[in-house]
């Protein structure tokens, strides 16, 4: 989504769930009002791909400078099956 920060604070989350799309993974990503759902493929999960970064990537584009400010940052984790 394009963000017209203004000075609007937005919340987001993202969310794996490593038993949705017939036991593959599902990949949730929340930001404002706009949910983007990836369910993996079986080869995609065969790779043995491990969710342990999270990153931001800057695109440039729009001619303005934009500040993000993380906070309240919460990280939880199951325990491993």
């Amino acid at each position: 989504p394009i963000i017209n920060s203004k000075g609007k604070h937005y919340r987001w989350k993202i969310a794996y769930d490593p038993h949705a799309a017939d036991g593959n993974g599902e990949l949730k990503a929340t930001l404002g009002d706009e949910t983007v759902t990836l369910a993996l493929t079986p080869e995609a999960r065969l790779r043995g791909a491990i969710f342990d970064r999270f990153g931001l990537a800057i695109y440039e584009g729009g001619g303005q400078w934009t500040r993000i400010y993380l906070d309240d940052v919460e990280y939880t984790v199951g325990p491993a099956k």
